[in-house]
């Protein structure tokens, strides 16, 4: 068995005296077996296509014992199946049928010419795909209608995965049946009358009267289950399981099941009721009922003498479990997730054996019956019963272990009875916000555990006497707890104190000769004012101090805690001392933090295990113990927020040292690194001004990974790095006093280099040409430095970006940089070349190049098919940008006082994606291809020639994106295109300084139904009104800019009917005197800004001006004679303007004093 290699003999069919063959597996199957007459052992059968039928068992009538014949699915009707001449082998003791495959074509007529002899004592089936069952299974014998059935003595009976199968036969009948399984019999719905006999006058009295075990077992569409009226139904059945029957509204138990010692019913959510029988079945010894969430009653449970074991679970309908009488073999009883629980019956108090009482999720449950001298329970769980206030058990409880109540919230007493329940082990209580005490824990010598949680009302911990068995000791978050109990102190064999949230307890007792204590965890004691560790703690592994911001002593206890793997103390605000850590040679971890008395951290002797020290926030910190240099294993040495630490002891020969992190220590002048750091693979300071100096153990840390240097401002040179060929990231900023990175040979795994605010710096070695890994390179505020190794080979350049370097002259982009995507490079004055290496950086997104004015020609960009952003603006003596090729990606294009520009390539023809299109102050800028504008959304032309407003009437076919629309200081600029007005969601539009714009359509503007902000005028001073008005009154502007001239003497008059109207702006309207009063129109207007009108004197009437209830801003600037009289209180102006709560007059030239108006 198990040899998959190994195969029968040639000629087996010579072995006519074989009586027994074994094999389990389809191809180890002989093929010979036909001529086996003797064989009295064949365990299993594979029915083969082309090779072995069931023919093949035809003469081995010998066959006893078990027979599995498996891929009935092959055979191919009544007949083939009959000549396996199974009712002839009467030494068969079980059959098994299998089908690997569902298949309900031939399974009825096979399983029917499969009939078993009938003495057969136990048949088993696996997915049989018909809807009937043989007629042999209720046959009488010899075919007669009277007598024994063909399979009265059938013993055990299993029914598999016959999904097709509709109905049953009258299995009720059978004599000898004790075993009855049905299992996954998806297509049956009804079991009714025909289960249990044919119906005939002739039925017997008892029904299944052998029958000791029914499982029934995911059967999803079963709806009815009902019991025969006609006989006595189950007179010997001890167990009964129903699970996964999702439709299953009742379980029929009558009162004849009389012998019922399990009932099992889980995952039947329909359920709504179990039969009344149930309540005579007196013997019952276990009772299991899970998520059946429409059961709503169980029959009462009166007299249960035999029953040992309760358990219901997630029934959410269910009001009471209904145990009665005397229950005096219960030995467990769980109830769970029953919501609507309201109720447990007195029988419970009677139950006296019961070891286990579990009680969770039933939070309706305000009562529990009084439980009176149980002095075997040895558990107690109570949890999630929100409405339960007390616990009444009477008497003495001696045998209780463990007692857990947890999430009760208006439990307000637990009995006196707790203080006999010497024996026990375990107490935990959480979540029981009401309960105010405890009862006296005096004599508890088994008690290992007590866990309190979440008990707000909690005044004490009442434990006293000896405690000499506990382990664990756990309070948290009961914040008007003050006292703990001076059994504590007795309690030497502790090994875990936890104490958090503890807001009102000032005192612990003494924890003195701990010496198995390990773990001592204290967080949020607000009061606390001392750890009292006294005499030995020669165990203590772990001291967590955290939050008590009135501790200020820790007992001396802790120097001889020289086993302490952990100490972490943070937020101890008054602490100002901790006692010597001397010869602490299992220390790996020691976390300072937030205590802000702190002096000295006092590690002495040697630390010859110290992994991790991090000191962070401690500004009156001004030592660190020698110990530091003896902890040669240390990995991580982070110090932060100590602004008084100037001195850190030398780390030397610290061999490990991953990780070294130092910020915010103000007065600290020297890193000290010395001797070899081979294994630092992170070096960051940070913030330090006055560090002058770093040791040179840095040349040596040649696995450094990062290196950053911040706001180190005295900083003026970094030791030499030599062969850093590890290194991965170079972050330098503000080290003012910085000249130079003296990094040295091949940096071949670089790939961030960052150098930020280094005024001073003026050379990057040549190591940087090595550095060809290199991914991001940012270069910003370095004002000294004129020169950049050449970038060549860059294959993995990703970001380039270099800023505000004053000096630079040249970015030697060399070679191919197939992965660069961003090249920034802003406010270079003296840029004059960027290398031709650009042009093969084709993968480019974005390119911006903004104030470089020395800046003469770029590279060409040809075949740039991923650039989405180019901005260049102020390279006033840029001539030419050529962009060839196709590019359909680019999104931005921004071209910006570049006032030498003169051409662009033809690639713009190609750009079919455009979104933002912004040319401004490129005067020479000369005709550019037709721009594709079937995604602008944001156009704006401002001082350009005429070259490019030609254009205008093309860009504004009509366009459903277009948002934004700027068009100024356009000398040549003489209408507007009529297709302006088709732009179906324009928002904003600019049309100013035009001067020889003499005409606008009259209904364009109206058509701008999106229209929200406009920014109008500067048109030709021959004008005498504005152009294009008449229509302005359909839009619902919100904001409006008008830009006047010389020859206007009114505003116009159009504008009262923009009564949305929010911000309105004047600017340049010299020949007007006096604003109209129809201003008082545009009730929503809450910013007016008045600028450079000359002669205008007069604001609307004081009732106008204060009839504008919105109004909140009020500007004026240029605008002399109007600023005279609104001077504060004495101008005529001013009772117009005074309730306005933001009033700014910006003076052109100083006429008067403004009383400190702007």
């Amino acid at each position: 068995m198990g040899c998959r290699e190994l195969a029968f003999p040639d000629g087996l069919r010579n072995f006519i005296s074989l009586k027994h063959i074994h094999f389990d597996q389809r191809s180890s199957q002989p093929i010979e077996l036909r001529h086996l007459i003797s064989l009295q052992t064949l365990p299993m059968f594979f029915v083969r296509d082309n090779e072995l039928h069931l023919d093949a068992l035809e003469c081995l009538n010998e066959l006893g014992g078990q027979l599995k014949i498996c891929d009935l699915q092959s055979v191919r009707d009544k007949e083939e199946a009959g000549k396996a001449n199974l009712r002839l082998k009467t030494k068969l003791c079980k059959v098994i049928f299998e089908w690997s495959k569902f298949s309900n074509d031939t399974c009825e007529e096979v399983l029917e010419g499969l009939q078993p002899p009938s003495g057969l004592q136990s048949l088993i089936v696996w997915n049989y795909g018909g809807e009937n069952l043989p007629s042999w299974m209720s046959r009488p014998v010899h075919g007669s209608n009277i007598g024994s059935l063909l399979l009265d003595n059938l013993m055990e009976l299993e029914l598999n995965n016959c999904i097709n199968c509709k109905s049953l036969p009258p299995l009720g009948q059978l004599q000898s049946l004790k075993f009855l399984a049905l299992r996954n019999m998806e297509q049956l719905k009804r079991i009714g009358n025909e289960f249990y006999c044919d119906g005939s006058s002739q039925c017997e009295i008892e029904v299944f009267p052998a029958l000791k075990t029914f499982i029934l077992r995911q059967m999803r569409n079963l709806e009815e289950w009902t019991a025969t009226t006609a006989a006595i139904v189950f007179p010997c059945l001890e167990e009964l399981l129903v699970s996964n029957c999702p439709l299953l509204e009742s379980v029929p138990l009558t009162g004849q099941c009389l012998s019922l010692k399990k009932l099992c019913i889980e995952d039947c959510s329909r359920l709504s009721s179990i039969g009344d029988g149930l309540a005579t079945s007196t013997v019952l010894e276990e009772l299991t009922i899970v998520t059946c969430g429409d059961l709503f009653s169980i029959p009462n449970l009166n007299g249960f003498s035999a029953l040992r074991s309760v358990h219901v679970s997630d029934c959410g309908r269910l009001a009471i479990v209904p145990i009665a009488g005397i229950c005096s073999s219960l030995k467990e009883f769980c109830i769970s997730k029953c919501n609507g629980l309201s109720k447990i019956g007195e029988g419970l108090s009677t139950s006296i054996c019961l070891e286990e009482l579990k009680l969770s999720d039933c939070a309706k449950l305000s009562f529990i019956p009084d439980l009176e001298e149980f002095s075997s329970l040895r558990i107690l769980d109570i949890s999630d019963c929100h409405k339960l206030e007390t616990i009444t058990i009477r008497g003495r409880c001696p045998s209780l272990e463990k007692l857990h109540i947890s999430s009760c919230p208006k439990l307000s007493k637990i009995g006196d009875w707790l203080s006999t329940s010497t024996s026990l082990e375990e107490l935990k209580l959480g979540g029981c916000a009401n309960l105010s005490s405890i009862p006296d824990l005096v004599g508890f010598f088994s008690l290992r555990i007590l866990d309190i949680l979440d008990c707000h009302e909690l005044e004490t911990v009442p434990i006293r006497g000896r405690y000499t068995s506990l382990k664990k000791l756990h309070v948290s978050l009961c914040p008007k707890l003050s006292k703990i109990g001076d059994g504590l102190s007795t309690s030497t064999s502790l090994e875990e104190l936890k104490l958090s949230g503890c807001s009102n307890l000032s005192f612990i007792p003494d924890l003195e000769g701990f010496s198995s204590l390990r773990i001592l965890d204290i967080l949020d004691c607000h009061e606390l004012e001392t750890v009292p560790i006294e005499g030995r703690c020669s165990s203590l592994e772990k001291l967590h101090v955290s939050s008590c911001p009135k501790l200020s002593k820790i007992g001396d206890g802790l120097s001889t805690s020289t086993i302490l793997e952990e100490l972490k103390l943070s937020g101890c605000s008054n602490l100002n001392s901790i006692p010597d850590l001397e010869g602490f040679s299992s220390l790996q971890i020691l976390d300072i933090s937030d205590c802000h008395e702190l002096k000295t951290v006092p590690i002495r002797g040697r630390c010859s295990s110290l992994e991790k020290l991090h000191v962070s926030s401690c500004p009156k910190l001004s030592k660190i113990g020698d110990g530091l240099s003896t902890s040669t294993i240390l990995e991580e040495l982070k110090l932060s927020g100590c602004a008084n630490l100037s001195f850190i002891p030398d780390l030397e020969e610290i061999s490990s040292l991953r990780i070294l992190d130092i910020s915010d220590c103000h007065e600290l002048k020297i890193v000290p690194i010395r001797g070899r750091c081979s294994s630092l693979e992170k070096l960051h300071v940070s913030s330090c001004s006055k560090l002058s100096k770093i040791g040179d153990g840095l040349s040596t840390s040649t696995s450094l990974e990062e290196l950053k240097l911040s706001g180190c401002s005295n900083l003026s040179s970094i030791p030499d790095l030599v062969g850093f060929s590890s290194l991965q990231i170079l972050n330098i900023s503000d080290c003012h006093e910085l000249e130079t990175i003296p990094v040295r040979g091949i940096c071949s795994s670089l790939e961030k280099l960052y150098i930020f605010s280094c005024p001073k710096l003026s050379k990057i070695g040549d190591w940087l040409s090595t550095s060809t890994s290199l991914e991001k390179v940012k270069l910003i505020g370095c004002a000294n430095l004129s020169s950049i190794p050449d970038l060549e080979g860059f294959s993995s350049l990703r970001i380039l970006d270099i800023s505000n370097c004053h000096e630079l002259k040249t970015v030697l982009i060399r070679g191919r940089c197939p992965s660069l995507e961003k090249l920034l490079i802003s406010w270079c004055p003296k840029l004059s070349k960027i290398g031709d290496g650009l042009s093969t950086a084709t993968c480019l997104k974005k390119l911006k190049l903004p104030h470089c004015g020395n800046l003469n020609s770029i590279p060409d960009l040809v075949g740039f098919s991923s650039l989405h952003i180019l901005n260049i603006s102020n390279c006033n003596n840029l001539e030419i940008v050529r962009i060839t090729g196709r590019n359909s990606t680019l999104q931005v294009l921004e071209i910006i006082a570049c006032k030498k520009l003169s051409q662009m390539g033809d690639a713009l023809l190609t750009f079919t994606r455009l979104r933002k299109l912004r040319i401004v102050n490129c005067p020479n800028l000369g005709p550019i291809p037709r721009i594709h504008n079937a995604y602008l959304t944001e156009l704006d032309f401002t001082g350009v020639g005429e070259g490019l407003t030609r254009l205008l009437p093309d860009l504004l076919q009509p366009n459903r994106y277009l948002q934004s629309l700027t068009l100024s200081d356009l000398p040549d600029l003489r209408s507007i295109p009529e297709s302006l007005g088709d732009t179906d969601f324009l928002r904003h539009l600019t049309i100013k300084r035009c001067p020889t714009l003499r005409s606008i359509p009259i209904d364009l503007l109206g058509r701008l139904d999106f229209l929200r902000r406009l920014d109008i005028g500067g048109f030709s001073e021959e004008l005498e009104e504005f152009p294009g008005m008449d229509s302005i009154q359909h839009l619902r502007l919100q904001e409006l800019r008008l830009l006047g001239w010389e020859k206007l003497r009114s505003l116009p008059y159009q504008l009262l009917r923009l009564t949305a109207l929010e911000e309105l702006e004047i600017q340049r309207f010299h020949g007007i005197e006096a604003l109209p009063d129809w201003l008082g129109n545009l009730s929503y207007l809450k910013c007016l800004r008045i600028v450079s009108c000359d002669k205008l004197m007069y604001l609307p009437s004081e009732r106008v001006m204060r009839s504008l209830s919105k109004l909140t801003t009020f500007i004026i600037s240029e605008c002399p004679r109007l600023e005279a009289r609104c001077s504060k209180e004495s101008g005529p102006e001013w009772s117009k303007i005074s309730h306005i709560c933001r009033i700014s007059i910006m003076c052109k030239r100083p006429l008067q004093d403004l009383d400190g108006y702007e």
